[in-house]
């Protein structure tokens, strides 16, 4: 996961990177939530007969949420990071193509939409420009 949020904003980005990037960090979530409910389960296995099995046990289980808490950090940290390189990239768009904000405070809602329908066709032809792909798929909007 790191390795794809480390090449948001550079020339690797594309959409295809930013969305194996949403898949990983949902398959990512949920593997958290199941671990995390695995951890929960060996706490509340039998315990061991003897004192010296029980302390073995402990210790493991003890290794294995720190394991896991630190996973967990790191993890956290590459979804603040990304969410943050995702942004900065939204922002250099913005900056480049004249549109600082799309505007609410319009006349109609069909300006409005009309607008939003401008800026998307921007994004998808900077998309597509920096990956060399045509626009035939998005010129029909």
């Amino acid at each position: 996961m790191q390795r794809l949020v480390n090449q948001i904003g550079m020339r690797q980005d594309s959409v295809e990177l930013r969305d194996k990037l949403h898949q990983v960090q949902h398959y990512s979530n949920q593997l958290a939530k199941d671990t995390s409910k695995y951890l929960k389960d060996i706490a509340h296995l039998p315990t061991s007969s003897t004192p010296s099995e029980q302390r073995q046990r402990k210790m493991q289980r003890e290794r294995l949420m720190n394991d896991f808490s630190s996973a967990l950090n790191n993890f956290q940290a590459a979804q603040r990071l990304a969410a943050e390189k995702e942004k900065q990239s939204v922002a250099r768009v913005r900056a480049h193509s004249g549109f600082s904000q799309v505007s609410t405070n319009t006349t109609t809602p069909l300006h409005y939409i009309s607008s939003v329908v401008h800026y998307i066709r921007h994004l998808v032809s900077l998309y597509c420009h920096h990956n060399d792909h045509t626009l035939s798929a998005y010129e029909e909007l």
